[in-house]
């Protein structure tokens, strides 16, 4: 949590203050902003929200947005590519992804 604190939210601050308050084009962009990236909960797969709830509890995040599930949905793209088919790997990645 220090490290949000110290690094990402004054960025979060300034951003909100240049984009959203004072509404300059060439504002600090924030990647966690939920009003640039606003998510449709009806079009989050079930595969990231297990996934999701997974890393709540080994991480300290606070919340996620249309951003993250985009990268969760190309590491998907690059581990079908990159690990080998094999049943002890469709075992567990059923069970991750359930």
């Amino acid at each position: 949590m220090e490290l949000y604190k110290s690094l990402w939210e004054p960025r979060a601050e300034q951003h909100d203050n240049e984009r959203h308050q004072q509404n300059l084009e060439e504002a600090l962009d924030d990647p966690s902003c939920p009003i640039c990236y606003p998510i449709n909960e009806e079009e989050v797969m079930e595969k990231f929200r297990i996934f999701w709830r997974y890393y709540q509890r080994i991480c300290s995040t606070i919340t996620y947005n249309v951003k993250t599930i985009g990268l969760f949905n190309q590491l998907l793209v690059i581990w079908d590519r990159n690990v080998p088919e094999n049943p002890e790997r469709n075992e567990k990645h059923g069970k991750i992804c359930e």
